[in-house]
């Protein structure tokens, strides 16, 4: 990797090709003056400070190509890239560039991709961007363009790729986007944009990925979705959708991932047997629908063969855990946390060979932990199946709000492997079989009325999170935990234990008194209890009833000990 500076008036005459990308220079960026052969100029992922300079559109008419991505540019976008007549891509992503653009921007006839993600742009989308009659490509994400889109897309008719998410837009879907019969990716999450959502579809074959997610869109899912025949992602989750999914769905057969979660959607029993029917279905999130006194359904689904990711969470669902999921045998993930599920935890769970994400949190479970959860082989071996459920198309990201209101399942990156517990009415003590999950990286049992010892849990070598609070375990913390050596959340608050806390390894780091409160036996380094003074310590036992079940304990230490992605945030307000 390069480094240093380079003149700004570079004098290279004959040049044709100037790519110095990927390396470390600072300072401005070079001209090249004089170059009039010059075809692609490529200064990408340096660190390349001030203004952006278009001079060089005036060393040469022949420019094709020029990207400026990645560096630490500062101010207004520039004019002058209009005097780059013959150019066909420009990109600008994440270069730090404010204000809004230039009207000669949109006098580029030739251009065919436009990127300018991630920088502070802002103003409207201009009306003439009609005039880019050649663009195929155009990414304006993550920035801050207001105002509605412009109904101009009849004038675009070789576009492919729109990607407008993360900025400031309202009012509706422009109609004319159905007359682009190319487009194959539509993206507009994360805007203000209301209305229904009312494109002509079957104008639309070539469309593979629609994400219109956390805006504003109301009405009913449009029938003619499945008519679209290449489209694998469909996202729709976080706005004001109502009614039943359309039986048109179960003619989905290229739908690969779909997500509906925060809107209101109803009749989850139609939904599934509608669903179940989609050969090439891996990702269906339906969480926070279906409030409306239903039932987790019970019988009647015998699809979702191929199912890898299915998340029902925080839809208010009454029953207990389904048999049909024992037919789901290429599952990986499942969420049904945060439901009014009943019964006892079965077996079924533990026997899916391929599950290695599994939350059944907050809900009313009883009996003990069945012994088939300490023997899930994913948690157990090695298992690369972990990492093909992220893709370019659906990379997740958990957002979880601590109250349960609104839980969103958004595009993602990994999940951890993890056991998710808590909230329930579990009792019995902790499995000794949860120390040969040697994969498992979050351990979730708090607020269950487990009863016991701490095991020896020192042969989970990936734990990340271990939670053992709010229940009711006796004894000493083991001293074999300081052997976890990832370990960066722990909590057993609210429990009876007695002895020394453990020292040495992570638990040198976990420092925070509070994950030890409500232990009146417990001393030792950070605790105010002084091990000499144990066995005269004038505190008392808690009251095994004070124990909140209601209260929600929110961690988020889990800091650089989650390699795998985790993100938990605490959010109370749409963003």
């Amino acid at each position: 990797m390069l480094s240093g500076l380079i003149p700004a008036e570079s004098n290279l005459p004959s040049i044709r090709l100037f790519n110095i990308s990927a390396n470390s220079f600072s300072g401005t960026h070079p001209i090249l003056a004089g170059s009039s052969n010059l075809s692609v100029y490529d200064v990408s992922f340096n660190s390349f400070s001030g203004p952006v300079d278009t001079g060089i559109c005036n060393s040469s008419g022949s420019i094709q190509f020029l990207r400026f991505s990645a560096n630490m540019f500062s101010g207004d976008f520039p004019a002058g890239f209009g005097n780059c007549s013959s150019l066909t891509k420009l990109s600008l992503s994440k270069t730090g560039l404010t204000g809004t653009l230039p009207d000669d921007l949109f006098t580029l006839s030739s251009l065919s991709r436009l990127n300018l993600k991630g920088n502070t742009l802002s103003g409207v989308v201009s009306t003439n961007i009609r005039n880019l009659s050649n663009l195929v490509h155009i990414d304006i994400s993550f920035n801050n363009f207001s105002g509605v889109i412009p109904d101009v897309f009849d004038s675009l008719n070789k576009l492919e790729f729109f990607h407008a998410s993360c900025n400031k837009l309202t009012g509706g879907l422009p109609p004319s986007l159905s007359n682009c019969s190319t487009l194959a990716l539509l993206i507009l999450r994360n805007n203000s944009l209301t209305g229904t959502i009312d494109l002509n579809f079957t104008a639309l074959p070539r469309l593979n990925a629609l994400n219109l997610a956390s805006n504003f869109f109301s009405g009913r899912i449009p029938p003619d979705l499945p008519n679209c025949t290449q489209m694998m992602t469909l996202g729709l989750a976080m706005n004001n959708l109502v009614g039943e999914i359309p039986s048109s769905f179960k003619n989905f057969t290229s739908l690969y991932y779909l997500s509906l979660s925060g809107n209101n959607f109803s009749n989850l029993f139609s939904a599934l047997q509608i669903l179940q029917n989609l050969p090439n279905l891996r990702n269906l999130i339906l969480n926070t629908n279906f409030r409306g006194g239903e039932s987790m359904p019970s019988e009647g689904i015998q699809g979702f063969a191929n199912m890898e990711v299915l998340i029902i969470a925080n839809c208010a669902l009454s029953g207990s855990i389904p048999p049909w999921l024992a037919n789901l045998t290429n599952l990986k993930v499942l969420d049904i946390s945060w439901n009014h599920l009943t019964g006892t935890i079965p077996l079924l769970l533990g026997n899916l060979d391929n599950l290695f994400y599994l939350d059944i949190s907050n809900n009313s479970l009883t009996g003990e932990i069945p012994t088939s959860l300490a023997l899930m082989k994913s948690l157990m071996y090695s298992n690369s199946s972990q990492e093909s459920v992220a893709s370019q198309y659906y990379p997740f990201v958990i957002l979880r709000n601590s109250s349960g209101r609104s839980l969103e399942y958004k595009q993602y990156s990994s999940f951890p492997p993890s056991i998710i517990l808590s909230n329930n009415k579990l009792v019995g003590s902790i499995l000794p079989g949860f120390n040969g999950l040697v994969n498992l990286h979050v351990l979730d049992l708090s607020f269950n009325d487990i009863s016991g010892t701490i095991p020896d849990l020192s042969d989970m070598s990936n734990l990340e999170s271990l939670d053992l609070s709010y229940n009711h375990l006796t004894g000493a913390i083991p001293p074999s935990l300081s052997r976890l050596h990832f370990l960066s959340s722990f909590s057993v608050a609210y429990n009876n234990l007695s002895g020394k806390i453990p020292t040495g390894g992570q638990f040198d780091t976990l420092n925070d008194p509070s994950i030890y409160t409500g232990n009146y036996y417990l001393c030792g380094t950070p605790t105010k209890n002084n091990c000499s003074d144990e066995e005269s310590n004038p505190y008392p036992k808690r009251d095994d009833n004070n124990g909140n079940h209601e209260t929600i304990w929110l961690y988020v230490g889990m800091g650089s000990g989650f390699a795998t992605g985790f993100w938990v945030q605490a959010q109370f307000n749409r963003t």
